[in-house]
């Protein structure tokens, strides 16, 4: 794992990559609305609907977590500090929520739509490349 990206602070605004693509086009705001140290998300619910059950029920945060590194293996690093819950209010009005990639930045793992799989750019090295900012 490369060097870690900095722990985004609840109420800051990052720019997230939709589709791990760095263009214009996949460009978009993310407001961070919480974070959670990975060890206490046991007891942290969210709603999300069950085909089995065709229902929504709440799930835990962390079974989710677990389920999505299986899942998602050659993106997300095999241990996480922290679980980041946002919201990219021009793609989507659901929550998204991250944790940590294999190159210690914050990927998406829990989306409402394929639009919100991506990955935030805390340090906006991404950003000041694609904008040619020094």
């Amino acid at each position: 794992m490369e060097t870690l990206a900095p722990i985004p602070k609840v109420g800051e605004m990052h720019i997230f990559y939709a589709d791990d693509r760095v263009k214009q086009t996949t460009e978009y705001e993310a407001r961070i609305l919480d974070v959670y140290e990975y060890a206490k998300t046991g007891n942290k619910y969210i709603y999300k609907y069950d085909d089995f059950y065709e229902e929504v029920v709440p799930t835990p945060l962390m079974d989710l977590w677990l389920e999505a590194k299986e899942e998602l293996f050659w993106i997300l690093a095999e241990k996480t500090d922290f679980i980041i819950e946002a919201r990219i209010e021009d793609l989507c009005p659901q929550l998204v929520y991250f944790a940590r990639d294999l190159d210690g930045g914050w990927h998406s793992f829990e989306t409402h739509t394929p639009k919100q799989f991506g990955f935030l750019d805390i340090t906006k090295e991404n950003y000041n490349k694609l904008h040619k900012v020094k």
